[in-house]
């Protein structure tokens, strides 16, 4: 038998082998693993504020970490793990990973040698060695601050101090309701956030802490508080050291956001000529203050000055209301200037924050009154009105007096809000021309006379509101007036006596309480209370107008029926010499005006008398030659004159003379006029009828006609003082109810040649004066005197030759108060002319074929120069005496 050798030892071997590879190889992955762990130092900071520290950055790699540090020390060989200077760090369940530590207590100017390590469960591994050296620190800045306030608002805050320090200063803040900033512990970087409790804040600030503005994260109406730390830097790098201890601080709310929501609605009420009232809205602020200026540009108010108010205008920009209200009254108005207003919502009273959103909402315009300044006449130039600008229409506008300025003329459609025409202002609107008026329209009056307003033929006038004309009665006398508006109530009389003048009845009939006032009637009234303004209102009469006149007894000689008053129908003054316009068939050209005691004339036919411009609101006496007719009137009449009496006329074309009566009291005009068609007798509308007045101490004077007509306006043809010599009497008449001293004087000589001698013979006393040259005063008992007076135009030829006194052709002397002339020849065709020593002619007496002449003469007069005229020559002048 044969015995066989097993082989599991073989196996075993093999399988040893590998087992042992196996765990040699894991053994050896184990042990390259353990030798990947690892440190690293990356940086290192050395940063002072307060201590002398240095933050050293290293990174850990690795695992089975079970322990990592640093190590430091100041030798140069290296720093071994678990000596004096070995920092020793927790494992954490991070075991790898880049950390930061902080190594502090350290020496100032001291070089130290850094080595991070990390140890796992086989070896320890430190890293490389990094070398650092510290500096010196800051000293502790020697103070604190002691004053420290705060100026907050909706996004920043600014800090006021009362010190300099040479320090960097450190500003602390936290919001509410979070721990109140204590002093750090560590030394951050002055430049840069260092968070505390999420809401605090620390700030560099060199130098001074005064007036620094803050404003990192301020929030509106917050509560802050803040704390102020000075601090030293070092002499290189930044090596601060805080002074920590009596650091003030501050709490305070920042202020609210400005107003999300504007005022709005300005509105202006309450409007006078010296103040006004401002409304408006509220917005959703604290506040507004309310701004105004004369012109249309704002300067905003200042975020944080609470403005002072002052109700009172000024003509640049101020304040006139702070406060929580929604009106305001100012006064101070001027009423030429423009008033821009602004409204400005804000927050925080005492320390506004304004919203200075301003649009239409809270922005408005009070315009002044435009007021005329008469550069030109165009009325939409704004270089006529003083405030630069033609009237917007909802304007208030004045048209003042213009003496010296020119008259404004509207040519265009124009709408303005209310007018006033001031005594001596006059407006036209012409034919092309359109004026609206939206508010009230007024014509003022005083002494001086009214305003004017006129409308031509195809103009347009509108008023919204209400017409206003006043006219300014001087005394307690009677006045002669019309009305002229289309308001016939009576009561716009109250107060006063009225009277209209009854034609038939040729007498004054009283107005009662039923009356009413007819559109170109006359009418007298008189107040009891001396001087007034008298006021009609209505809508202004415009356009045609007409009144039927009459006269009950065309055939009476003695002119006491056909006067009719009436009056002017317009807001203006009137031609009574118009071209066009009037409506006057079978009416005389006399217009006669009450002066307060009798009347005035003036004939529009010859431009005789006073000024053809009868004023508005004007009464006046017309006579009427046939039993009725129609006076009637349009716009071409109407006229701009804003005189307030009579005047005397400026024409001189027709060739007359005024002659006045004057009792000392009152006075009273007659006219002798020279018109072509005119004869010796009464000419109806040529002639004017003389129409009397019935007052208390009235003289009044007139003319006769050849046909005995008493005469206001007395006419002659212009051939009666045309020839190259004549002499045409003219008899005058006065009628005085007061026994007085009377003087007849001419006031006025038109048109008459110098060489026409106009000569007034008293018939009573043989006196005749040359009107030209003197007046004449005599003694007079009351009554109508018609035989007294007349006037003579009388013109001589102008010699050739003059007779000496050594060969006379006649003597002559006085004998018991009469003249004798004897003739040497007897001569026709010739006249003894009279003179008394004044040069007056006493005596005109026409040659006969007698050669001796006896003449008496006036008793006034004792010296005389007579002359001889005769084939145009003065044959003698010879003075002669009683």
């Amino acid at each position: 038998m044969k015995t066989i050798q097993p082989t599991l030892p073989k196996l075993s071997l093999i399988f040893m082998i590998a087992i042992l590879a196996t765990m040699q190889a894991f053994a050896q992955n184990t042990t390259n693993e353990s030798k990947e762990s690892k440190a690293s130092i990356g940086a290192a900071v050395v940063d002072y504020l307060g201590y002398v520290i240095i933050d050293v950055e290293y990174t850990i790699s690795g695992t089975d970490i079970i322990e990592r540090g640093l190590v430091y020390s100041t030798s140069v060989n290296p720093p071994t793990v678990g000596g004096a200077n070995c920092i020793n760090i927790p494992i954490s369940s991070s075991d790898a990973g880049t950390f930061t530590e902080r190594i502090d207590n350290l020496t100032e100017e001291t070089g130290y040698y850094v080595r991070a390590y990390v140890k796992d469960s086989r070896l320890k591994y430190s890293s490389n060695v990094l070398e650092v050296t510290t500096g010196v620190q800051a000293s502790e800045p020697p103070n604190a601050v002691t004053t420290f306030t705060a100026d907050p608002d909706v996004n920043y805050v600014t800090f006021d101090g009362d010190e300099v320090l040479d320090a960097i200063i450190y500003v602390i803040h936290g919001v509410e309701g979070s721990t109140a900033p204590q002093p750090l512990g560590d030394a951050p970087d002055g430049t840069s956030a260092l968070s505390y409790y999420n809401s605090m804040y620390l700030t560099q600030i060199n130098g001074s802490i005064t007036n620094y503005e803050f404003s990192s994260d301020i929030a509106p109406d917050t509560e802050y508080t803040f704390v102020v730390y000075p601090g030293n830097d070092g002499p290189f790098d930044p090596k601060s050291n805080i002074k920590s201890d009596g650091a003030p601080s501050v709490t305070f709310r920042t202020l609210k956001a400005a107003p999300t929501t504007q005022a709005s609605g300005i509105s202006i009420t309450e409007v006078t000529s010296t103040s006004f009232t401002i409304n408006w809205i509220n917005g959703n602020g604290d506040g507004r203050a309310v701004f105004t200026n004369t012109s249309a540009t704002f300067t905003d108010p200042e975020r944080k000055v609470d403005p002072t108010a002052n109700t009172t205008l000024s003509t640049s920009q101020s304040c006139v209301y702070n406060g929580t209200g929604t009106s305001v009254t100012v006064t101070g108005r001027d009423e030429l200037e423009n008033y821009y207003i602004r409204v400005y919502e804000y927050n925080n009273t005492g320390t506004p924050i304004y919203n200075y959103g301003v649009s239409t909402a809270n922005e408005t315009e009070v315009e002044g009154t435009a007021q005329w300044n008469g550069s030109g006449s165009d009325w939409t130039s704004g270089t006529n009105w003083y405030t630069g600008t033609a009237p917007t229409s909802s304007q208030k506008v004045i048209i003042p007096d213009i003496s010296g300025l020119t008259a404004p003329q509207i040519s265009t459609t124009e709408t303005i809000g209310e007018l006033i025409i001031e005594q001596g202002g006059e407006l036209t609107v012409t034919s092309t021309g359109s004026l609206s008026v939206g508010g009230d329209l007024t014509i003022e009056g005083n002494s001086g006379g009214s305003g004017s307003l006129v409308v031509e033929t195809s103009g347009g006038l509108t008023v919204s509101g209400t017409s206003t004309f006043n006219r300014y009665i001087p005394t307690s006398n009677w006045h002669l007036i019309s009305n002229p508006t289309s308001n016939s109530d009576i009561t716009q009389l109250t107060g006063y006596y009225a009277n209209t003048w009854d034609e038939a009845a040729a007498s004054w009939e009283n107005l009662t309480g039923s009356s009413t006032l007819t559109v170109m009637n006359g009418y007298s009234v008189k107040n009891s209370s001396g001087s007034q303004t008298l006021s009609f209102s209505g809508s202004f009469n415009n356009g045609s107008q007409s009144i039927t006149v009459t006269n009950a007894d065309p055939a009476d000689g003695t002119e006491t029926y056909g006067w009719n008053m009436v009056g002017n129908p317009y807001p203006s003054a009137i031609d009574w010499d118009a071209a066009n316009g009037w409506t006057r068939t079978g009416i005389n050209t006399l217009a006669q005006f009450y002066n307060g005691s009798g009347y005035d004339t003036y004939d529009w036919d010859q431009n005789v008398g006073l000024s053809p411009y009868i004023p508005a609101f004007q009464g006046f006496f017309i006579y009427v030659e046939t039993s009725s007719t129609t006076l009637g009137a349009t716009n071409d009449v109407r006229v701009n004159n804003s005189q307030s009496f009579y005047k005397e006329s400026q024409n001189d074309t027709t060739p007359q003379v005024e002659l006045q009566i004057d009792n000392g009291i009152n006075s009273n005009r007659s006219y002798i006029s020279f018109f072509e068609g005119a004869t010796d007798n009464y000419d109806p509308i040529i002639d004017g009828p003389k129409l009397f007045g019935s007052a208390e101490n009235l003289s009044q004077i007139y003319s006769l006609s050849k046909d005995n007509k008493k005469l206001a306006v007395n006419t002659y043809a212009p051939s009666t003082i045309e020839e190259e010599e004549f002499r045409h009497n003219v008899v005058l008449g006065y009628k005085t109810n007061i026994a007085t001293t009377l003087t007849i004087s001419m006031e006025k000589c038109l048109a008459i040649n110098d060489s026409i001698n106009i000569l007034l013979v008293d018939n009573y006393y043989y006196d005749t004066i040359n009107l030209r040259t003197s007046a004449y005063e005599f003694e007079s008992e009351d009554g109508t005197i018609d035989d007294r007076f007349s006037i003579a135009f009388e013109k001589t030829a102008t010699p050739n030759t003059i007779s000496t006194i050594k060969d006379p052709a006649f003597y002559a002397f006085t004998n018991n108060g009469e003249l004798h002339v004897n003739l040497n020849t007897p001569l026709k065709n010739g006249q003894i002319i009279v003179y008394d020593i004044y040069g007056r002619l006493v005596i005109s007496k026409s040659l006969t074929s007698k050669t001796k002449y006896i003449l008496e003469l006036p008793q006034k007069t004792n010296i005389f120069v007579v002359g001889v005229l005769t084939n145009k020559t003065f044959l003698y002048r010879l003075g002669c005496s009683l």
